[in-house]
């Protein structure tokens, strides 16, 4: 197994590489994240995300302006910082493919499912442009979300976890919350699965809650007292309700960006709201950018009740110029949806942990790398789905 993993890795990066510095297939550019790991590597503060300075922030969480700090101190602030950056998360990217064998026999899936999904995950990257650019966090949780294969077992009741075992579940499963706390409902889901068939006790799923918000209590207490109130590792979602729900919104992140209703609420972009953080702070301009989205939601709940369910559908089949990209997108969903049925025990998970991350786009708008956490599990699930389509044309007379 060892050895395909490797060569799954080795393929999926060179089909990645080979589209980034081959045919120039690259989007450049800053973002809040890499304008916190100037910060950071600059006067170690967790600062100044926007348009101008505006200080502390709880923008995002703390683990990937860091290893953006991390890229800028060996590269750099220029091209070729970017090239590591992309370079470096093709590299993770790839190793999501490389693992699927691995956690498909966790789960009891069986090494030809492992197999499919990962040669073919490897191959035909129809989730380039969400795993291979690494301007957010994205591709980093998905492949530490992958790695909750590990617990595969406990997910399909063949296995009890110790107490030492759930006490380290839930110490990691703090990490990938602050990596990103969009999964959150991922991670709740699949240890209520394991909580359901056995595989963690009570007791044992305490401990790991208690260990996972050891994890997290330095993070969530260094905002409270910075911005005098609780957020849950990222104080943002009041911006992101706004940028996301107005008068013509669209259910697609990158054109939401470009209309005057973010260059007119988003302080990346305009120095009017910057200097509102300034004067009243950030947490009470995210509260203000709140109250106009509930404002707007309450008073368009049928426009809204649209967006909402376009988006999640959406969040299923991100959208795509090209309509081979899109048929991609659809066939590896309806083979998904036959896995979560022929894939047994291991089938609830499989649709979890995607329909977990999925319940983000009922209330901001989404994009292919919004997606990109659940990926994994849709692509297991698909290889299980093959599977049963392989075996019925097997058994047809």
């Amino acid at each position: 197994m060892m050895k395909q993993a490797l060569w799954i890795w080795a393929a999926g990066a060179a089909v990645r590489l080979i589209l980034a510095f081959g045919l120039g297939r690259v989007d450049t550019g800053w973002t809040e994240v890499q304008l916190i790991g100037r910060s950071l590597l600059e006067r170690g503060e967790f600062a100044d995300p926007y348009a101008i300075p505006t200080g502390p922030t709880s923008h995002t969480g703390p683990v990937y302006p860091a290893i953006q700090a991390l890229i800028f101190a060996v590269a750099g602030y220029g091209v070729e910082a970017e090239r590591l950056r992309i370079a470096l998360t093709i590299l993770l990217a790839s190793l999501e493919y490389a693992l699927m064998p691995w956690v498909a026999s966790r789960l009891g899936l069986g090494t030809w499912v492992g197999a499919v999904a990962g040669w073919s995950g490897a191959l035909v990257p129809l989730h380039y442009w969400g795993e291979s650019m690494g301007v957010f966090e994205n591709t980093l949780v998905a492949l530490l979300l992958a790695l909750t294969g590990w617990a595969g077992p406990l997910l399909t009741g063949e296995q009890r976890a110790s107490l030492r075992r759930a006490a380290a579940m839930g110490a990691f499963a703090g990490i990938v919350l602050l990596v990103s706390p969009s999964v959150a409902l991922s991670l709740a889901a699949l240890a209520g699965v394991a909580l359901w068939r056995g595989g963690v006790n009570p007791p044992g799923l305490c401990v790991a809650a208690l260990c996972a918000a050891l994890m997290l209590s330095p993070w969530l207490v260094r905002n409270r007292l910075v911005f005098g109130g609780w957020s849950f590792v990222r104080g943002e979602l009041g911006l992101e309700l706004n940028i996301s729900n107005f008068d013509g919104a669209s259910v697609d992140a990158e054109q939401n960006v470009g209309t005057e209703h973010f260059r007119r609420v988003h302080p990346f972009v305009s120095r009017k709201q910057c200097l509102r953080i300034r004067e009243v702070g950030e947490r009470q301009v995210y509260r203000e950018r709140s109250e106009e989205a509930l404002a707007w939601i309450g008073s368009h709940q049928a426009e809204f009740a649209s967006l909402a369910a376009r988006r999640w559908l959406r969040f299923w089949v991100p959208w795509s110029r090209y309509w081979w990209h899109r048929a991609g997108l659809a066939a590896v969903l309806l083979l998904a949806m036959a896995g979560w049925i022929a894939g047994g025990r291991a089938g609830i998970p499989l649709m979890l942990a995607p329909l977990g991350c999925s319940a983000a786009a009922l209330l901001v708008h989404t994009s292919i790398r919004y997606s990109h956490p659940g990926w994994w599990a849709l692509c297991l699930a698909a290889g299980a789905g093959a599977k049963w389509v392989r075996d019925k044309l097997i058994s047809s007379p």
